[in-house]
């Protein structure tokens, strides 16, 4: 009896084994073709975004504000709707790649953004905070990074109140960054937001009197 039993147990056994290997050889495929083509739409979303930056570094020397905004806002948009951070990483590194506005594009944008046009770049400015804020807590050096600069082109178009609120939701997204490496990356940017924020009371603080 002993023995029945223990051969209806290999048989089953060999037969659940079986089965793993069946359902592993038809799952395989399936996750691959899923990963190739997240692969895909990442490359296409980010092809997109790269053809509107281009365009960009075109539009931005030639004085077209409006056209650069426009694009600016539809990079934004398709950024938000890939949901993917990598890409949203990309983009946001790719505009404000440095806290120096002739450096980087957006910061030359709103140096010579006309006064008629503030409005819109004002709003830009918090369309794209709003895609900064949408990257997770694993991207917290990205976004402390991308609020500083933000902020600090909101300040180049007299927005103090706006670019004071940046830094603050800057050096809170600054607490969740873990890790000595990543904390040292950081270092420069929360340096660089206190300084922005102290300066930036005080110039609110004497506009009041």
């Amino acid at each position: 009896m002993q023995k029945a039993y223990s051969q209806v147990f290999i048989v089953t056994l060999s037969l659940l084994t079986l089965l793993d290997t069946v359902s592993f050889i038809f799952l395989s495929p399936t996750l691959a073709q899923t990963t190739t083509c997240q692969q895909q739409q990442q490359q296409d979303t980010q092809i997109q975004i790269n053809i509107l930056v281009s365009d960009l570094e075109q539009d931005i020397p030639a004085g077209k504000n409006e056209q650069a905004i426009s694009r600016i806002n539809q990079a934004i948009q398709i950024a938000l709707k890939a949901q993917n951070p990598t890409v949203t990483r990309t983009f946001l590194t790719q505009l404000v790649d440095s806290y120096l506005p002739q450096e980087s594009l957006l910061g030359r944008l709103a140096q010579q953004i006309e006064p008629s046009q503030k409005p819109q770049l004002r709003q830009l400015l918090t369309s794209l905070t709003s895609l900064t804020q949408s990257l997770n807590s694993s991207y917290s050096v990205a976004k402390t990074q991308s609020l500083t600069r933000i902020a600090n082109y909101s300040r180049i178009i007299g927005e103090q109140q706006q670019a004071l609120s940046l830094l603050t939701q800057a050096l809170t997204t600054s607490q969740s960054i873990k890790g000595a490496e990543f904390q040292t990356k950081a270092w420069e940017h929360l340096t660089f937001a206190k300084i922005s924020a102290s300066k930036l009371t005080i110039e609110i603080s004497r506009s009041k009197l």
